[in-house]
């Protein structure tokens, strides 16, 4: 476990794009006292003084690396903010572009500068989103070479396990278990390495609802479980139906390292987390080349983390000129 118990006063939350700005912000109402920064487009967030905006400028919709040119030019102004702080907790969504381009840059500059412990928390796109879906997965494959510890949520596991449900509860309840594992995590510590999250929508049936969360693994194709952290929300179960489901755990995980957590709320339903460890491996078919070329080779300089994207910045402003 990464502990930084110790040193809560010198952790800083970064919320990348929309998602990761909302969680981020609902983190900080939670715990009051959090440093963070929010890391955005012109659209978003403009109101909070501690956002940064990453202005594509007249780009309509800006490619990838434009997004990480602009990104760059505040990168000295992030550096002032991110030096003071030994921990850092980044907060974003793989299955947006804004994500995509900078999460990997920005976990690549935090290692670089050495000292700091890296835990990131990104979420998947879903399978239809076949245009995000490569990219995504390389964004991944870097930000888990970097970061001390990377936890994902898969949308689209959540969805195949879920399938009556819409794709605004869908970001309603992966977001929830986000936040909840953070909070709870901030004041025990966070897992190293790759760690993935299953979840379910809350029930009054805590056992329908330990199902669902497992089910979820299923649908992520985890092969191997080395470590199990569940996070019970109990509302009004008895006792005894909660000793039930960590027995329960401990079989299918054949007594694997397990860690409870079971946490008081005041809501009426139920609700479990799960945080499997596991390994990256579980995502690489998001990258159709890692069959053919091994993962020590490279065609290619390594785009998610290149810093010389100003060498093609020569290119024209076509959305530019069109709209005008």
């Amino acid at each position: 476990m990464l502990d930084i118990n110790n040193e809560r006063d010198n952790v800083l939350f970064i919320g990348v794009g929309d998602a990761g700005s909302k969680i981020t912000l609902d983190i900080v109402k939670e715990t009051k006292s959090a440093d963070y920064l929010l890391l955005n487009t012109k659209k978003r967030f403009n109101h909070n003084k501690r956002n940064v905006t990453v202005d594509s400028g007249s780009w309509i919709n800006p490619p990838i690396y434009k997004i990480r040119e602009s990104f760059l030019e505040k990168i000295d102004k992030i550096t002032s903010i991110v030096d003071t702080f030994s921990n850092i907790i980044i907060i974003g969504n793989l299955a947006s572009k804004f994500g995509i381009a900078i999460i990997p840059i920005l976990t690549n500059f935090l290692h670089q500068i050495g000292g700091k412990v890296i835990i990131s928390f990104v979420i998947m796109p879903f399978g239809f989103e076949k245009r995000k879906i490569f990219h995504s997965g390389v964004s991944l494959s870097f930000i888990n070479k970097y970061s001390n510890s990377t936890i994902i949520v898969d949308n689209n596991s959540f969805l195949k396990n879920n399938p009556d449900i819409s794709i605004p509860e869908c970001f309603k309840i992966t977001n929830n278990a986000v936040k909840d594992i953070i909070i709870t995590s901030y004041g025990k510590g966070f897992p190293n390495e790759f760690n993935v999250i299953a979840t379910s929508k809350e029930s009054n049936n805590i056992e329908e609802v330990f199902s669902k969360s497992f089910t979820m693994c299923n649908d992520s194709n985890i092969q191997k479980i080395e470590k199990t952290c569940m996070f019970i929300y109990p509302a009004k179960e008895k006792i005894d139906r909660i000793d039930s489901i960590i027995k329960t755990t401990e079989k299918i995980t054949n007594y694997s390292d397990n860690e409870i957590n079971i946490i008081s709320n005041s809501g009426n339903l139920s609700k479990i987390h799960l945080m499997i460890k596991t390994t990256h491996s579980l995502f690489s078919s998001y990258d159709p080349l890692n069959q053919f070329i091994s993962i020590n080779n490279f065609l290619d300089f390594e785009p998610e983390t290149n810093k010389i994207v100003k060498e093609i910045s020569y290119l024209e402003d076509i959305e530019a000129k069109t709209i005008h």
